[in-house]
């Protein structure tokens, strides 16, 4: 229904409902309903009272997944519960039968009964995201912000903090991510002036300079849109309204597509450290010599010789790394060493690492250890050395290769000498690097690696999407989310990446590259529900402003909509709508602009529109229902007759959902002559 105070469902597959209605001043406002327990009806949604306040999302998506995969989990920690959506029902009911009668999830016993509308399980929370924004409730009376301020400073630098004294809670916004998810985990469930406080992320509040905007988000925020172009807005005091990516609709099953708190909790080093200052006291005709005889090809030198200048060179070994010619002593070493001198040259070196490897010769001995270091105790050493400043050496010219090196180590060892620990990094710290230089490529070889698992590309990936927004627009970061478009082939990738980018979509619709991310997601048909989105995000918006602003950009929104009515992804009659829609939008440029001419991109537009409407032709369909049916993109369809474009011209319906004559709905011919699309789950099912 598209009246005010109808039920909206929040994103693509939301489970739950909000309650819209306009206030004095006009402006929308959602208000979730409230959830009520109901034993007697079983559904997907479980609510779980009396959780202990210091567990979190991931202690309770352990515990309930040993019941069957988890689709989403919202944690109220001011209301001591939380709401677990299951894929399947069946799980559901099992859950519930298992822990009705009382069990025991950390300190407390819970009470479990099934969630009633699965309200809290909407597509808008579905997962639990980290911000540098933090609620804390149950704080005393008589906190100031000052004082609450103080409390959390040991984390980070803080960027403010602010107290509702009247709802004995308050926030702490902090200057980094890291930290406040750090400060989350240290705090949440400890004593703070005789209150023990609740701790969970909250809503990041806006910018307070358009330069502070532009440093932290390039791409301006913008409330969700749902399938069908709605406009809604969620406004939690806990949690954030990013989708989740937990579901079998997106990036295939079997893996919490959640960005880990744990790893952005891990203290990354912002800088690397300086290089030890000591002086070489090997002369430099001895380094000559020395590299004289490791170097004589055929003519190896014996052992005993061979051992005696390993003994003459070990006790300066890091001195030698950054030399000229030292360096590529300590090559020879590591490549002809026992293992026992190769483990000595590893722990000379291993805690000047990372330092010495963004240096212009050192970065050579580093790697050649790195590349030579045999399993076990050699690589556990340089993992747990390199690890804090992984996000750093990713960024450095020489320091990136340093990293690479690391790939070898594998997948299938143990973590601590596994190369799990660079995808880690890259997860915690996706923004930063992928929007340098070097990290953006440094990231897409090992993402392209040999050495790397599905689930250490799916771990990349989430963090992809979590930041794609950003990512399109930079000219770095767009290569990565090229990578996740034409090669990484997750299933669903389309899906969430067109869910993400959709608010955003009158700005990136008229940047370069934004522009050619948005054609990716419009020119393909293996995901046509993520094409119709933003299809009806852009022509078929109840805020004909995004399309206006798209078509006064001549450069990049014209080429964006010629795009899309020349691609051959879409079929005639949704060509013809929106062809319709855009003569409607470029006549209102006109009458605004007060003059009639238009330039080469413009004209080409008008042409174009003007010729695939007049190859439309209009069939008048079967006689509709006398009562309009509003279908979500939730709703189950049905092949049938498939209105023609003349209708959809005059009912401005979304595309992908067609009325028949029945009332069902389905989709258009495109749609099914494409690959079969999987369609997700919901309610009971």
């Amino acid at each position: 229904m598209n009246s005010i105070g109808a039920p909206v469902h929040i994103g693509i597959g939301g489970t739950g409902s909000v309650s819209a209605a306009h206030s004095r001043q006009g402006s929308l406002h959602i208000r979730t309903q409230s959830a009520e327990l109901d034993d007697g009806v079983p559904t997907r949604s479980l609510w779980v009272g009396n959780v202990d306040p210091g567990l979190s999302s991931q202690d309770l998506v352990a515990r309930f997944g040993q019941y069957g995969r988890v689709e989403s989990l919202r944690l109220l920690p001011d209301k001591e519960c939380a709401f677990v959506n299951f894929l399947r029902v069946e799980d559901a009911m099992r859950a519930r039968e298992d822990m009705h009668a009382g069990a025991r999830i950390g300190a407390n016993t819970v009470r479990v009964g099934y969630g009633k509308g699965e309200s809290y399980a909407t597509g808008d929370a579905q997962a639990m995201q980290p911000t540098r924004a933090l609620w804390i409730g149950n704080i005393a009376a008589a906190t100031t912000p000052d004082a609450l301020g103080n409390v959390f400073r040991q984390y980070g630098a803080i960027d403010s903090a602010r107290v509702l004294n009247h709802k004995n809670c308050g926030f702490v916004n902090f200057i980094r991510l890291e930290d406040a998810v750090r400060a989350k985990q240290a705090m949440n469930g400890k004593s703070v002036d005789g209150a023990v406080v609740r701790i969970g992320y909250a809503k990041v509040p806006p910018a307070k300079s358009d330069a502070a905007l532009k440093l932290r988000n390039p791409v301006p925020s913008a409330a969700p849109l749902t399938a069908s172009g709605q406009r809604a807005e969620a406004d939690a005091l806990t949690g954030t309204t990013q989708r989740g990516l937990g579901s079998d609709m997106v990036l295939e099953p079997g893996f919490s597509l959640a960005i880990d708190e744990d790893l952005v909790a891990f203290a990354y080093a912002n800088q690397l450290p300086p290089l030890p200052e000591a002086v070489l006291t090997l002369p430099q005709p001895r380094l000559r010599e020395l590299r004289k005889m490791l170097d004589s090809g055929a003519n190896l030198p014996r052992d005993d010789e061979f051992d005696r200048a390993a003994r003459e060179l070990l006790p300066h070994t890091v001195e030698l790394c950054t030399d000229y010619v030292g360096n590529v002593l300590i090559q020879r070493l590591a490549e002809r060493a026992a293992s026992a001198l190769r483990l000595a040259l590893v722990q000379r070196v291993a805690p000047h690492m990372a330092t010495i490897g963004v240096h212009k010769n050192g970065t050579w001995a580093v790697q050649k250890l790195i590349d030579c270091a045999e399993p076990g105790e050699q690589r556990r050493l340089i993992v747990s050395h390199l690890r804090a400043f992984v996000p750093q050496l990713l960024l450095d010219q020489l320091g990136n290769y340093v990293v690479q090196g690391c790939l070898k180590f594998g997948c299938t060892a143990a973590n601590d000498e596994s190369n799990q620990f660079v995808f880690d990094a890259i997860h915690a710290r996706c923004l930063e690097v992928a929007q340098g230089r070097f990290g953006a490529r440094a990231m897409r070889t090992c993402l392209e690696s040999t050495s790397a698992s599905r689930l250490q590309q799916k771990l990349v990936a989430v963090a992809l999407v979590t930041n794609a927004a950003t990512l399109a627009t930079n000219p770095n970061g767009h290569l990565l989310i090229t990578w996740l478009l034409d090669a990484s082939r997750f299933q669903g990738r389309m899906r969430v990446l067109a869910h993400q980018l959709a608010p955003h979509l009158r700005y990136l619709a008229t940047h370069k590259l934004g522009a050619a991310a948005i054609g990716k997601l419009v020119d393909q048909a293996f995901e046509p529900d993520a094409r119709d989105l933003i299809l009806n995000t852009l022509f078929f918006n109840p805020d004909p402003s995004v399309l206006d602003d798209v078509l006064a950009d001549h450069v990049q929104g014209v080429q964006v909509v010629l795009r899309v009515l020349q691609g051959s992804a879409i079929g005639d009659a949704e060509k013809a709508r929106i062809a319709d829609r855009v003569r409607s939008a470029l006549d209102s440029y006109r009458r605004s602009s007060g003059s009639g001419t238009t330039n080469a991109a413009m004209q080409r537009l008008s042409d174009l529109v003007a010729s695939t409407l007049a190859h439309s032709q209009p069939v008048y369909p079967p006689a509709m229902p006398s009562v309009a049916h509003r279908v979500s993109a939730t709703s189950p369809v049905q092949q049938d007759v498939m209105p023609t474009a003349h209708h959809f011209m005059q009912t401005q319906q979304p595309l992908g959902f067609h009325p028949t004559n029945s009332g069902a709905m389905s989709f258009p011919a495109s749609h099914t002559q494409s690959q079969p699309m999987m369609m997700p789950r919901y309610g009971g099912m």
